[in-house]
């Protein structure tokens, strides 16, 4: 992979994945020091990146604005994670790296569940600015809290943050959560196949809720179509992360 690498010098690091254990306690941009490599090919196609380089903001990267830093990827039945952070001993002292290191081993190592699916051809609906959150419609009462490092925060009420900038036909939908509460008590989902409606009770009477609810019965907990089919539940408690960490859900 490696071809060549400038000097020394500060870049900033773009976070894709942030559900990645690897990567889920980052900032969605991460300035650091190191020695930044440049590869022979791009290997984005063959695997799931995590991390990429601001060309922009340091010089001597030559990979035409597409600079992937740190990826994962399942291959012959295992599983991979490669980060091109480290070339510096101070990188050792730096807790964001050491946490960054230890989520990969733990990837790794089969510890904790992670998506490593190439990503090809998906669009961003919501990216973590203001500008994109922008682009979504509250309906009903409650509200979706943006904080500084780009994730979103539902409190209040029963009410709903949709997307009215596209009818969607046959698609394939990805979003990371997390449940907050340590028992897992957190009743939530996202909802699909609806009408555009102010009224969140429109979604729940005419389209299909995928749940977030660890502790609720078959039918309507985590991974089921809340109230019409259960998810498998030991293949679901096998991908569950544990309160407090990113779970990744794929809808098509």
């Amino acid at each position: 992979y490696f071809q060549s690498h400038p000097a020394i010098q500060p870049a900033t690091v773009v976070v894709e994945d942030r559900a990645h254990p690897s990567t889920s306690e980052l900032s969605p941009t991460w300035n650091r020091t190191d020695e930044w490599y440049n590869y022979r090919s791009n290997p984005r196609e063959r695997v799931h990146v995590l991390a990429a380089l601001d060309e922009s903001s340091y010089t001597g990267g030559t990979m035409n604005g597409d600079h992937p830093i740190a990826w994962c990827q399942d291959y012959q039945g295992g599983r991979a994670f490669y980060t091109g952070l480290g070339h510096t001993k101070e990188s050792y002292a730096d807790p964001a790296f050491r946490g960054h290191l230890l989520g990969g081993i733990r990837y790794a190592t089969g510890h904790t569940q992670a998506d490593c699916r190439p990503e090809n051809g998906y669009r961003p609906l919501f990216d973590g600015t203001a500008e994109s959150l922008a682009d979504w419609k509250q309906a009903g009462p409650g509200s979706f809290t943006r904080s500084d490092d780009g994730t979103l925060t539902s409190s209040g009420g029963m009410g709903m943050l949709w997307y009215p900038g596209q009818d969607l036909g046959s698609y394939s939908l990805k979003l990371d959560w997390k449940m907050a509460s340590a028992s897992g008590d957190d009743n939530s989902g996202v909802f699909v196949g609806f009408p555009p409606s102010d009224d969140p009770w429109s979604a729940v009477d005419n389209g299909y809720e995928i749940q977030i609810d660890a502790t609720d019965v078959p039918e309507k907990t985590t991974g089921s179509v809340y109230g019409f089919r259960s998810a498998d539940l030991k293949k679901r408690d096998r991908a569950l992360n544990p309160p407090g960490e990113w779970n990744t859900y794929e809808i098509r």
